[in-house]
């Protein structure tokens, strides 16, 4: 049974200390005897590989580890130091690197023996794909060979049993089996041509449902807003009257007018149709009926507490015990006996 060892990089400068490293956080949960990880910190910036790399790699080779996994910090452009402590090295980016031309400049295009564009899902991935698999044709020479066997997989490893890192974890294995003579095997079957496939939600409507969240929040604020700038406009109406009646001097009147002014700009337009028509509205409400119109055509609802009182009338002693809510709704029969 094989034992991996990983080594997992976060870049600290000289003046830094430790190497605090969220993946080693959350590996804590799944601790297994057969698994050894550490995190290095890189010590400066010129580098993506920890000075110590070498001497971790040879300690853990000596205490039986038969896999090591030494994952780099973020690297840039002209770095490909990982190249020369590892037997087989991927390079994992995402579709975002700007212009085709940028690949040039990323030396890991060359040296690397399998390239993932992970979060596939996005837009634009299967584009940088192909840009992608043209560099590693150029930069390899392999203009013999169609751009579908170039080394370049598109993944989603954040989702379950994803195609695309199937496909990638056995030509890794693979190309471990040929380069280093290991003969590892899987049962993951490998898929010719990933493609982008939608995901449940979207990518462009990830946070619909915050959005919609949000939404609802907003309204209730703006609502309660508005609420408390009704209650003072109220208060301040009362004021007034109370004024006049106690014939207080003009001036004090002319200051509660104003401030009344002041609390009817702040009510929205809406607010202003709600208050104004309210005891319509109520009226309304407090009918047997409710009638709407729609397209010319009156639609008649009857109101909910009397849709109550017709079914506590069949017999609300049995229909409510059995529910559970039997206190409740005999208040409540009691309640709307006298409203309907």
């Amino acid at each position: 049974m094989g034992k991996p060892a990983i080594f997992e990089h976060i870049l600290r400068t000289c003046v830094e200390s430790g190497a605090l490293l969220g993946d080693r956080i959350r590996m804590n949960a799944i601790h297994s005897p057969r698994v050894y990880m550490r995190s290095l910190a890189t010590r400066h910036s010129r580098s993506e590989l920890s000075p110590a790399i070498r001497d971790a790699i040879s300690v853990v080779k000596a205490a039986g580890f038969d896999l090591v996994i030494v994952e780099t910090s973020g690297i840039g452009q002209g770095d490909a130091a990982i190249t020369e402590v590892c037997d087989v090295s991927m390079y994992v980016m995402t579709s975002e690197f700007g212009a085709p031309t940028q690949l040039e400049k990323i030396d890991m295009t060359d040296y690397a023996d399998l390239i993932a564009i992970n979060k596939f899902e996005r837009k634009g991935s299967e584009d940088a794909k192909r840009q992608v698999q043209k560099q590693y044709q150029r930069s390899h020479q392999l203009f013999d060979r169609d751009l579908s066997e170039m080394p370049v997989y598109g993944t989603i490893a954040s989702q379950f049993n994803d195609p695309g890192t199937n496909t990638l974890f056995v030509a890794l294995v693979d190309t471990s089996n040929r380069k280093t003579g290991t003969n590892w095997k899987t049962n993951l079957k490998t898929v010719a041509n990933v493609e982008k496939h939608n995901v449940i939600i979207p990518n462009e409507r990830r946070y619909y449902l915050r959005e919609i969240a949000e939404t609802v929040r907003s309204y209730h604020r703006r609502a309660e807003q508005q609420v408390e700038v009704a209650r003072r406009l109220f208060q301040i109406e009362g004021a007034i009257e109370a004024a006049k009646e106690r014939d207080e001097a003009e001036d004090v009147i002319r200051a509660l007018e104003t401030l009344k002014a002041d609390y009817e700009a702040k009510l929205t337009p809406e607010s202003k149709r709600i208050l104004a028509t309210w005891e319509e509205t109520k009226a309304k409400y407090a009918a047997k009926t409710f009638v709407t119109k729609v397209r010319d055509k009156e639609i008649v609802t009857e109101p909910l507490f009397c849709f109550f009182r017709q079914i506590c009338s069949i017999n609300p002693d049995n229909l409510f015990i059995m529910n559970g809510m039997y206190s409740t709704c005999i208040h409540l029969f009691h309640y709307i006996e006298g409203e309907c």
